[in-house]
């Protein structure tokens, strides 16, 4: 054996066969059977094997969030929880195919693990019936709800979107930037939606920047402050050029 060349595993598994089955058939040294006749002898007590190779899963912690999901980090994604637990601190056991989430050594949730970016994966009994609105999130339902607000809030929070690689990935910030009205006024929301348009990137923050250091308000007086020219004799209208 040790004098042969093997070219590819196959070759090397054809000339190990034969020499294995004459190390199994081979009188133990002390003992007075051989492997081959012990495996008969318990053949009929072993089970079958596992369908699926054994995995080891992974642990991690998490928090609970507002909207009665946890994050599991490996994945950038989301599972959803009973909503009664709600802030809660609990731990995630998962591999490729199962996520499971546990409480004090109770188990909440099993869900399927997605390996998509930005997914939220939910069990409808989860919710309660205030967040059952998460259910309807999607690009369109933010575009329709900041368009009765205003159009610059409806063309930022489009472009928020869009600049997301997954649309979930916005969809918190999106929420964020529609209830600003409450505390800033309509109005005020879409002035700085459109000072932002400005910049490149867009997210909650900026439009939350703007409104603290109240740069639209500001923007809007300078505007205002600008007086137009008085009409004059040294002044020409287009009339005069044609």
């Amino acid at each position: 054996m040790s004098k042969h060349t093997h070219f590819s595993i196959a070759d090397l598994n054809e000339s190990i066969e034969p020499l294995l089955k004459k190390l199994n058939d081979r009188k133990q040294t002390t003992k007075d059977y051989s492997r081959s006749e012990l495996f008969k002898e318990e053949k009929s007590y072993l089970s079958s094997l596992p369908r699926y190779t054994f995995e080891s899963k992974e642990y991690r912690k998490a928090k609970v969030q507002k909207m009665g999901y946890v994050y599991c980090s490996t994945y950038k994604n989301y599972y959803s929880v009973p909503y009664r637990y709600i802030g809660k601190k609990v731990e995630l056991r998962y591999d490729h195919k199962t996520l499971e989430v546990y409480y004090n050594r109770e188990r909440l949730a099993t869900h399927p693990t997605h390996q998509a970016k930005g997914k939220y994966t939910t069990i409808n009994g989860h919710l309660s019936s205030e967040n059952q609105a998460y259910m309807e999130w999607c690009p369109e339902y933010f575009s329709n709800k900041a368009k009765s607000q205003g159009a610059y809030i409806q063309q930022y929070i489009d472009r928020l979107i869009e600049q997301r690689p997954y649309p979930e990935q916005a969809y918190k910030q999106a929420q964020g930037i529609l209830v600003l009205y409450k505390q800033y006024g309509q109005g005020r929301v879409n002035k700085a939606c459109e000072i932002a348009l400005d910049y490149h990137k867009s997210s909650y923050q900026m439009i939350k920047t703007i409104l603290e250091n109240k740069q639209d308000i500001i923007q809007e007086r300078t505007a205002s402050d600008i007086e137009p020219i008085p009409k004059h004799g040294n002044v020409r209208g287009a009339e005069y050029y044609s």
